[in-house]
């Protein structure tokens, strides 16, 4: 597979995988003084791997034996629609995998809203429904995806939730009520935990690498600054 890696950095010199440019805009957000809040942080890895913040924490919706937290204070477990935060405490927001996931997205936004400082941020990073992966993805019932995931992408069913993708395009961001959209990214995620999988994911990346088709690239980067009122 890293030969496989390979060949395409080769093709196409410009790729980065999703994760290499979300962390590539983290460490641009981030500096010193930041508070920062990593919402739906899983074992906590991203918070530990900063060591820049003045302030930081992850939070999830439950305790993990798993998670990674060298300083107690770097982790709480909470619901996103239901933060124990004073207003406007936060520099940024991190919402990694997480936005998909969001039954009610109007509610936790309003949350978040309430915990960001005036201009705070939120990185957004998630699927974009667009997509035509994604949209068939998302019709499949949860046995069906558990299956595919676990057979061609290495998934375990405890790393699969539920999907409502209620908050998954470029207009769903441009419309959400006291921010505003700074910057978006659609990019074409390839897994590489199966060569046949690698393969097809590839070749949709360079069907869609153009201007016209970029949008339909599976996966959305997306900053948002919280409006003055």
């Amino acid at each position: 597979m890293k030969n496989a890696v390979r060949l395409l950095r080769r093709i196409d010199p410009s790729y980065r995988f999703s994760w290499e440019v979300y962390d590539g805009i983290l460490a641009e957000l981030l500096t010193e003084n930041t508070v920062w809040l990593d919402g739906g942080c899983g074992k906590n890895l991203a918070i530990e791997e900063q060591t820049v913040p003045y302030f930081k924490i992850g939070v999830d919706i439950e305790v993990r034996t798993d998670a990674v937290h060298g300083n107690p204070n770097h982790y709480a477990v909470a619901c996103l629609g239901l933060l124990p935060f004073k207003e406007e405490t936060f520099d940024l927001i991190t919402l990694a995998n997480v936005a998909e996931h969001f039954e009610d997205p109007d509610t936790v936004i309003r949350e978040i809203c309430r915990v960001l400082k005036p201009d705070g941020k939120i990185l957004l990073g998630t699927t974009n429904l667009r997509s035509p992966i994604i949209f068939m993805g998302n019709l499949l019932g949860k046995r069906l995806r558990l299956f595919i995931m676990r057979k061609f992408m290495s998934a375990k069913e405890n790393d699969i939730f539920t999907a409502y993708h209620a908050l998954n395009t470029a207009k769903d961001l441009e419309r959400l009520e006291g921010f505003t959209l700074e910057r978006i990214n659609f990019i074409q995620d390839i897994n590489r935990s199966n060569h046949l999988v690698f393969l097809l994911f590839s070749l949709y990346h360079f069907l869609t690498k153009n201007r016209l088709t970029r949008s339909f690239q599976t996966n959305i980067i997306a900053v948002l600054k919280k409006d003055r009122f």
